[in-house]
């Protein structure tokens, strides 16, 4: 944890650079547990956060709306469709410092 923690920061200013990570590897290994405990340590640096566990084929209507409820967004959830929920949340993310992870 410390190590990527380290890797993710060290010599960057998250406050203007956008970084995404990927864990890889078989199913088991701890992947979604290691996010976990990064996002942990870091969310406290941002102006909003997310966690949204993602399956192997995601229904993205709930995904985008699992992201919207952890960002406590509150918008009319059920009518709207992917599209209007993406627009939503990038309007409510729009000028955000966010951490998020999605894993699956």
């Amino acid at each position: 944890r410390e190590e990527l923690i380290t890797r993710l920061t060290k010599g960057h200013d998250m406050s203007t650079q956008q970084r995404i990570v990927s864990i890889v590897g078989f199913g088991g290994l701890g992947k979604t547990t290691l996010a976990k405990a990064v996002y942990e340590k870091l969310k406290g640096k941002f102006d909003c956060n997310a966690f949204v566990p993602v399956g192997r084929n995601p229904d993205l209507k709930k995904v985008f709306k699992d992201i919207s409820i952890d960002l406590n967004s509150y918008f009319n959830l059920e009518i709207l469709d992917e599209r209007q929920l993406i627009n939503k949340l990038r309007e409510f993310l729009e000028n955000k410092r966010c951490v998020s992870s999605a894993t699956k």
